[in-house]
């Protein structure tokens, strides 16, 4: 059931924060006619420039389609029993009352992005947990529209407003549909802190990310406010639209794979005349490079670390815990390098020793993991000595940073809390690291 709930809006300003405008040319103005069929094109992004050749690339490759969801009816504007040139809105139920959509005559870019926020929200049926930050969501009212690819025309919608969302899903995500909202949203933090809902799509390569959007049909040819806002106005001079091409704002992060370095230990040296172990401790030094896609400015970025592998026996061990493993952007060429294998071990069978070996690999391809083995093996020789991981944790409430040390056999030192045990996780290896996020905005 749909009640009646209209705002006035004389001189409807739609402001597209997040989107342009473009349209077909038309011919002179006219009153609107809100019987007419309308239509959309909508553009993903526009990465132009020098060094966004790729990034365009990749955008076309994306899998992204659109779902349209209608907020509100389009119906005429009238005074004294007369009609005039422009519409009003009557909000679908679901978006009406003090926690839905609140629209007025005069709205800026800043209050149409909150509107198209709110309007998510509702549609989407969004709910985050505040321990996790993991999102979820339950559509409400299925879109009028779902599942409609990109640069192609989606015809026959009435007037009216409507929810766009961009997401993952069509040929490249064919399991992904639009009511697997937990599989294309996200919330994100703007520089202010303020939480936006985001909702993505990927290419290869690369992670899209799309803001909610809010359009009228018809609409008018937009102009460039004094603040440089696209602004989309009833008020305007100028024939009305009834196919309009918004373009949106898309901004770029590199998808990734995983790096776990494994070691086997076929023999494993034990305390001359008794079975007891020797702990032993190999070191691997990781240097990772890739060229900058992102940023456009070219040149290439570069990740280093120092990882160590403790043994109390033999048998295989990894650096990474599973779902720990080292996180790499696409594309990235990682080369291990084994710098301390103890004294009792060799990396060749035949006991000699040698410079420390390496071996290189290539993260081809995002959400895989990406193995590199090395396999050492005992020398006979008897010379005590194994390695300790030490570990520095900031903690915020007091302020300073926490010492803790992993020797070889999973004893821990360094600080210890009230009950007596140390402030670690008791784990032999490292934290789990990635290498620092980087994003691009289309203009």
């Amino acid at each position: 059931m749909k009640r009646k709930w209209i705002r006035v809006l004389m001189s409807l300003a739609v402001v597209f924060g997040m989107v342009t405008a473009l349209s077909f040319s038309g011919g002179a103005a006219e009153f609107v006619k809100l019987d007419e069929k309308c239509s959309l094109t909508v553009i993903p992004g526009n990465f132009t420039g020098e060094g966004n050749a790729w990034l365009a690339e990749q955008l076309d490759n994306a899998s992204v389609v659109i779902d349209l969801y209608r907020v509100a009816d389009a119906v005429p504007n009238k005074a004294g029993g007369l009609g005039y040139d422009g519409y009003q809105f009557e909000l679908e139920e679901q978006y009406e009352g003090e926690e839905g959509l609140q629209l007025a005559e005069h709205m800026t870019n800043a209050d149409w992005r909150q509107q198209a926020q709110k309007a998510a929200r509702i549609a989407l049926g969004i709910t985050m947990d505040a321990d996790t930050g993991a999102v979820s969501g339950t559509v409400q009212t299925p879109p009028v529209r779902m599942n409609e690819s990109v640069k192609q025309e989606i015809g026959e919608l009435d007037a009216g407003l409507y929810l766009l969302i961009a997401r993952r899903g069509g040929a490249g995500d064919p399991d992904v549909t639009y009511n697997d909202v937990a599989a294309y949203t996200a919330v994100s933090r703007d520089s202010d802190g303020t939480e936006q809902i985001v909702t993505m799509a990927d290419s290869p390569d690369c992670v899209f990310s799309f803001e909610p959007e809010l359009i009228a049909l018809p609409g008018k040819e937009p102009y460039v406010d004094d603040e440089g806002n696209p602004v989309s106005n009833t008020a305007n001079p100028g024939p009305w639209l009834y196919h309009m091409e918004p373009v949106l704002k898309a901004r770029a992060q590199m998808r990734y794979g995983s790096l776990q370095i494994r070691k086997e230990l076929p023999e494993f040296e034990t305390v001359a005349g008794e079975n007891i172990p020797r702990p032993v401790t190999f070191i691997f030094e990781i240097n990772a490079v890739w060229e900058d896609r992102i940023s456009g400015a070219g040149g290439q970025k570069e990740y280093k670390d120092v990882v160590a592998i403790d043994f109390t026996g033999a048998g295989s061990e990894t650096a990474y815990r599973p779902g720990e493993e080292l996180l790499l952007p696409v594309g990235a060429r990682v080369t291990v390098k084994e710098v301390y294998s103890g004294p009792g071990y060799s990396p060749y069978p035949d006991g000699t020793d040698r410079e420390a070996y390496e071996q290189t690999t290539l993260i081809t391809e995002a959400e895989q993991i990406f193995e590199v083995t090395f396999t050492n093996y005992y020398n006979r020789r008897h010379v005590d000595g194994h390695g300790i991981t030490n570990r520095f944790t900031y903690n915020a409430e007091q302020d300073r940073w926490i010492w803790t040390s992993v020797h070889a056999d999973g004893t821990v030192g360094g600080e210890v809390n009230q009950e007596g045990t140390a402030s670690s996780d008791n784990s032999p290896q490292e934290n789990h690291q990635t290498p620092a996020d980087e994003t691009v905005d289309t203009p």
